[in-house]
Parts: structure tokens; sequence; C-alpha cells
């Protein structure tokens, strides 16, 4: 009977938890990316971003969110949520700064790093997940 009454405290401890937390979206997309069979996503266009390589998040942003557009329209204001390091398979796994920001059209995730003086700055910009 003890076991039984332990059994279903656990159980509703795991219910509370695990309904009440949400699971990070930055975590989200960074395991969705590196468990994908090819690194096919960073295929596609990214714009070129000719900042310096001490350029700020908000700076880079700013200028990625100028000149790409969604099918609702284009970022008109943002702010930034979360901003961090991950590493993604592309394909060895590559440091890139993944943020994620509340914009006018809703959440987003921007993946971004630094390419060089001569590349500028690479993104790829997702909804959020």
């Amino acid at each position: 009977m003890r076991i039984l009454h332990l059994g279903v405290i656990f159980i509703c401890s795991y219910i509370l938890v695990s309904g009440c937390s949400e699971i990070d979206p930055i975590s989200k997309l960074e395991s969705r990316i590196n468990s994908a069979k090819s690194s096919a996503w960073v295929n596609g266009i990214s714009p070129k971003i000719n900042l310096s390589q001490d350029a700020k998040p908000d700076q880079v942003l700013n200028e990625i969110f100028n000149v790409i557009s969604f099918d609702k329209g284009r970022v008109t204001s943002f702010s930034i949520i979360e901003e961090r390091s991950i590493e993604l398979k592309s394909p060895g796994l590559i440091k890139y700064k993944a943020v994620l920001v509340d914009t006018n059209l809703g959440k987003k995730i921007v993946i971004y790093k630094y390419d060089g003086k001569l590349l500028g700055w690479w993104s790829k910009t997702f909804n959020k997940i």
C-alpha cells in the first residue's frame, strides 16, 4: 500500500512539473537541427550583413530585419528575449549565436555567425518552434 501511495505521489508530481514547463525554443531548434540526417538547413539565401566582428547583437539583428521579409511583411520592431552560443551540425559542429526575439510579427529565432571581413555576417531566421 505504501509503494502504491508513493507511486501516485510521483506520478502527480511529474504531471504537475512537466505540465508547467515549456521546452526552451532555442534548445528545441538546436536539437531538431542536430538530429536531422543532413545539414541542408544551412542552404538558401542569407543576407550579406557588412558589420564588423564586434557588432552588437541588436545591430546585427537590425540589419538582418532591414533586408529580409516574411509572408506577413517586414519586422519593424523587435526586442531580444534571450541570446546564447550554440553548436550546430553544418556539416561539422560549428558555433553560432542564437537569439530569441519578440517582433511585431511574433517570436523568431535568429541563428547567425561572423564569416570574416569578406563575407560579413551569415544568418538564418526561423519562426519560433
